[in-house]
């Protein structure tokens, strides 16, 4: 049994062809012009083969939590990309259960999860290359869970914060 995941639309960030060709460990490249992207930033809508969901218009716009997943942990890891700025990026995991922050030269890929082993639900970012395990200290996270757009906005930048400070 073969399984082939849908991807409806893919555009060329650079010169915005529609001939965007899938390649390997979610990258894409443009048969027009040569241009490599992930596959994330060539994706027009945002539903990694499940319920399409339209991307905003503006890659700065937040949607609100939980509006693509049921369980938003991939929101949190697509704030912080946001956050970390140009050269990062996310990807949701199945239902959005867990997020893919990576950088997009390959150099950092770091997972964020719920710790589900015998705790009490800690926030988690393990670095893929290394499988080192690192607790997100709750004093560096906005209270409670966001609700909002701008709340998901501030959970990004505190995550991003202790991305940076990880020194990957």
């Amino acid at each position: 049994m073969s399984t082939t995941t849908v991807v409806h639309a893919l555009t060329c960030t650079r010169c915005g062809s529609t001939g965007v060709q899938p390649a390997v460990r979610e990258w894409a490249n443009c048969s027009n012009c040569k241009h490599g992207m992930s596959l994330s930033e060539a994706m027009t809508c945002g539903c990694d083969g499940y319920d399409c969901v339209p991307r905003p218009a503006d890659e700065n716009t937040l949607l609100a939590p939980g509006s693509e997943y049921s369980y938003p942990l991939s929101d949190y890891a697509r704030a912080t990309a946001r956050s970390l700025g140009k050269g990062w990026d996310a990807e949701s995991s199945f239902l959005g259960a867990w997020g893919l922050i990576f950088t997009t030269d390959d150099r950092v890929s770091l997972r964020l999860y719920v710790d589900g082993d015998g705790s009490v639900g800690d926030l988690m970012i393990q670095d893929r290359k290394t499988g080192d395990e690192h607790l997100v200290p709750t004093f560096h996270l906005p209270e409670g869970a966001p609700s909002t757009p701008e709340e998901m906005r501030e959970w990004g930048d505190a995550l991003a914060l202790f991305v940076l400070s990880l020194h990957l």
